[in-house]
């Protein structure tokens, strides 16, 4: 029966070798000063500043045929929610969440809430200034082959 420890290790660790899991964070404030913000201001107005902050935290799991992401966010302005606030309007969102099947090597399908990112976003892109970034629930069939990709 001792035997059998060592091959089970060294089966069960050649198992985990192809899989891949990855837990990353982004922390993003952002100072902003508005005064006349797209318009000229009165003289009496008061200028506004305040910081705002998204908060994402991100997951990914990767083995030879799958891959699973998802990415829960939370924005918010400093000083906006009280620190023991039982309640918090804006709260945690989910801002990705996709899985990808590997058909081949060149042949994969991808469901789920997800960026969606070509060329140069010019005309359908993620808008990286905001906080709220855009995401789309979407289903593709992903051909790849070299340089050339077809998503349908």
């Amino acid at each position: 029966m001792k035997n059998i420890y060592p091959v089970l290790f060294f089966f069960l660790g050649g198992l985990l070798s192809a899989q891949e899991f990855t837990i990353s964070a982004e922390l993003r404030p952002r100072f902003e000063y508005r005064h006349g913000y797209k318009s000229l201001f009165p003289d009496e107005a008061d200028a506004a500043a305040f910081v705002s902050q998204r908060s994402r935290l991100n997951v990914a799991y990767n083995t030879e045929n799958f891959e699973f992401y998802t990415s829960l966010q939370n924005i918010r302005v400093w000083g906006n929610v009280a620190t023991l606030a039982a309640a918090d309007i804006n709260g945690i969102s989910l801002h990705e969440a996709w899985g990808k099947y590997y058909l081949s090597p060149q042949f994969s399908f991808k469901i789920g809430r997800q960026e969606i990112t070509y060329d140069d976003e010019r005309m359908f892109g993620v808008e990286l200034g905001p906080d709220r970034q855009k995401t789309r629930r979407v289903a593709c069939q992903l051909y790849q082959r070299g340089v050339h990709r077809l998503d349908v």
